[in-house]
């Protein structure tokens, strides 16, 4: 995690977000807009799930396996109050969150 102004960002991101903005470090090809929750009138990061994992594999070499749990133990965890990032996933099916497949991957779980 890093406050908003040591991290370089899209200007008009930038401009937009919160001061209370949390970033993940290393994860900028991931965000894929700004957002709020109620009842927070913060603008934070939204970033995909399924860039976060896909990033994991290929940029830190973990097979999928180990970037969804470090995800889930490292990430989806996080808390960091009003400014705490939303992470968006693809779809759920059968109250489990799916992710989206790796290039290389079939697509079949």
């Amino acid at each position: 995690m890093s406050e908003k102004k040591d991290i370089e960002l899209d200007p008009l991101i930038q401009e937009r977000l919160s001061e209370k903005a949390v970033i993940l470090e290393g994860y900028n090809d991931c965000i894929i807009g700004i957002g709020s929750i109620f009842p927070h009138s913060y603008s934070v990061l939204i970033y995909d799930v399924g860039k976060i994992i896909d990033s994991l594999v290929k940029k830190d070499g973990m097979s999928f396996e180990e970037a969804e749990e470090f995800f889930a133990y490292n990430i989806a965890g996080l808390f960091d109050g009003p400014g705490t990032p939303i992470l968006m996933s693809d779809t759920i099916i059968d109250g489990s969150i799916q992710m989206a497949p790796l290039e290389e991957s079939s697509g079949e779980s």
